[in-house]
């Protein structure tokens, strides 16, 4: 081969194995920066979501915080307002003619200034025959047994029965007030007694203590007068007495037509008289 040739042949093979050489330094560093701008936008992605999830969520939390403390503040003046209006009462005036609240009575007849009723109790004798020895007696047993009841005791007590000498509604005078069981229960006023009917029946003894409805009661009352049924003025076993019923509400609690052998073991009332 002619020198000259062989030297230019060897020249361009050297510089395009140069040219090679750096075209294959060249591509790994784009590689590598292509790569890099790539990590970049990934890191850059995910670091917007993680931003904006956490803002996101913040929100939404301070928004339910808001919402509850809204429904909290809106409720809490409702309830007060409504149990406000639920427990306050206007209080009762004792002599404007109303009754209302704790008053018993406005302005009538037996009502004190206190707007609460005078007082008297009515109550169940025990148990006993028909042999009271007499109405006095009886009425002492009254008193007697009233005292067995601080409540009761002091006051004046008489039997409500009748016989010649002692009329059945005599103790009862004219008192305007309101008849009481020991317990408070109140029975009704001189009118309802007479008349009827009974707020409440009388059916307790002095302690308060309540008898069978079933009971009866001594009282010898009869409505035409007629006194042949009174034990013998309460004085023998050996006849009949009438009776009324404890439970009734009508009239029949002092006269319910029926009369009883005297030896039958019943009871008797005892009312207040003062």
């Amino acid at each position: 081969m002619n020198p000259v040739v062989e030297g230019f042949t060897m020249r361009h093979l050297l510089f395009l194995f140069l040219v090679a050489s750096c075209s294959t330094r060249d591509l790994p560093s784009g590689e590598g920066t292509e790569t890099g701008s790539s990590s970049g936008e990934s890191s850059s992605s995910t670091s917007g979501v993680q931003t904006s999830t956490s803002q996101e969520t913040t929100g939404q939390s301070e928004t339910t915080g808001t919402s509850s403390t809204g429904d909290l503040t809106s409720e809490e003046p409702h309830t007060s307002e409504g149990g406000s209006s639920e427990t306050t009462l206007e209080p009762s005036v004792c002599g404007d003619g109303i009754v209302e609240g704790s008053e018993e009575c406005e302005g009538d007849v037996g009502c004190l200034p206190n707007c609460t009723w005078k007082v008297r109790y009515i109550f169940l004798s025990p148990p006993v025959q028909g042999d009271l020895q007499g109405v006095e007696v009886a009425s002492e047993l009254c008193e007697t047994w009233a005292c067995d009841n601080p409540k009761l005791c002091g006051g004046i007590y008489a039997a409500l029965i009748q016989d010649s000498l002692f009329g059945f509604w005599e103790p009862l005078g004219d008192f305007d007030g309101l008849y009481r069981l020991p317990s408070g229960v109140p029975v009704g006023r001189l009118t309802d007694l007479r008349k009827g009917p009974l707020w409440n029946p009388i059916d307790q003894d002095v302690s308060g203590t309540s008898v069978s409805p079933e009971v009866k009661a001594w009282t010898g009352f009869d409505p035409d007068g007629v006194l042949d049924w009174t034990c013998k003025e309460w004085l023998s076993l050996d006849h009949e007495g009438r009776v009324g019923q404890i439970g009734a509400l009508n009239t029949s609690w002092f006269h319910n037509n029926e009369v009883m052998p005297c030896h039958a073991i019943l009871r008797y009332y005892c009312i207040q008289t003062e």
